[in-house]
């Protein structure tokens, strides 16, 4: 399979409306949002729903495509609406509606920013992990199955299982401590 660049693969959907390339956005980022979206909302099928209704926005706004800056946090921000959304009595108010109401002040900024940046950190990670770790990675520790259940799935040894995960959890604590150092 031919690797393009992101701004390629951008250029090619703003431009020429090109559904080739959008298919291919689609196959490399559907997973990441989709964690995204289910770390906000919790539920695997609103997770889905969002992500397809992210897309759906890239494809309606295409030819705004190039005037992002940085995609991946335009697109996390995106999805953590959507999905905030989604949550049955939460909304996302601007900033004139919420001087009409008295919310509760239970995080500073700053905090929220730093678990904005951090959650993305760790789902860069997550996605620049070789594929059978990121696999075993999220079916271990997102989707809660055991190291028996995995390696059986996978096909490997318990031990296989074991080693993958400590070496995602020592990816992960590198780039966390990259983070606060």
């Amino acid at each position: 399979m031919t690797h393009y660049d992101l701004s390629e693969i951008i250029s090619k959907i703003a431009y020429d409306n090109s559904h080739k390339f959008f298919r291919i956005l689609y196959f490399k980022y559907y997973d990441k949002f989709f964690r995204i979206a289910y770390y906000f909302n919790n539920n695997e099928e609103q997770a889905k729903e969002c992500t397809l209704v992210a897309f759906e926005r890239i494809w309606e706004n295409r030819h705004k495509l190039p005037e992002i800056k940085d995609f991946d946090s335009y697109m996390f921000i995106l999805i953590k609406n959507l999905a905030i959304k989604q949550i049955p009595g939460s909304e996302i108010l601007s900033y004139n509606e919420s001087d009409n109401y008295d919310i509760p002040d239970n995080t500073s900024p700053e905090s929220e920013l730093i678990n904005d940046e951090l959650f993305k950190i760790y789902t860069d990670c997550i996605n620049d992990m070789p594929e059978k770790m990121r696999d075993a990675y999220i079916k271990v520790k997102e989707e809660n199955m055991s190291y028996k259940a995995v390696a059986s799935e996978m096909n490997v040894s318990e031990k296989t299982i074991d080693t993958q995960i400590q070496r995602a959890v020592k990816r992960l604590r590198d780039k966390i401590n990259e983070y606060f150092n």
